[in-house]
């Protein structure tokens, strides 16, 4: 009996256009994770699309604003137990704020015609910098 014939452009159009998950892929068209990975690296294949960007830029943004709260509230912990504030925080929490900003730019400059799904909520991100600079202000205040 003969294996049944692969319909690799249906793979490749499936993999290519994101549509459901790498194991739907596998499953709907009966090919296992060593043969997709092989044809896809053989064929040079696009990579998935299917709101990648946009689903790792919300999922980054989401994981930046709360590690840039824990940060904060640390931060200010130290401070009220009357601990120094070591200055890499202070960089660190620098850094992530700009990382921040950054792909909120990027966000805008991707935007499309017909995009509705934003990547943040702008009410939330100017609430989550208002409070930042206030705490900022705070530690600038409390270390002279």
């Amino acid at each position: 009996m003969t294996p049944p014939v692969l319909d690799w452009a249906a793979v490749r159009a499936d993999y290519e256009s994101g549509v459901g998950t790498l194991a739907e892929i596998r499953a709907r068209h009966a090919v296992t994770q060593a043969q997709l990975n092989d044809r896809r690296r053989e064929e040079a294949w696009t990579p998935r699309r299917a709101g990648s960007a946009q689903a790792s830029g919300a999922r980054l943004a989401r994981r930046l604003i709360a590690m840039l709260e824990r940060i904060a509230h640390g931060m200010e912990t130290k401070l009220m137990a009357g601990k120094d504030v070591d200055p890499n925080e202070l960089r660190l929490l620098d850094t992530m704020v700009k990382a921040l900003e950054r792909l909120v730019a990027l966000e805008k400059a991707s935007k499309a015609p017909g995009r509705t799904k934003k990547i943040y909520n702008p009410a939330e991100a100017a609430a989550l910098r208002e409070r930042l600079a206030e705490r900022i202000a705070t530690l600038a205040a409390r270390k002279d």
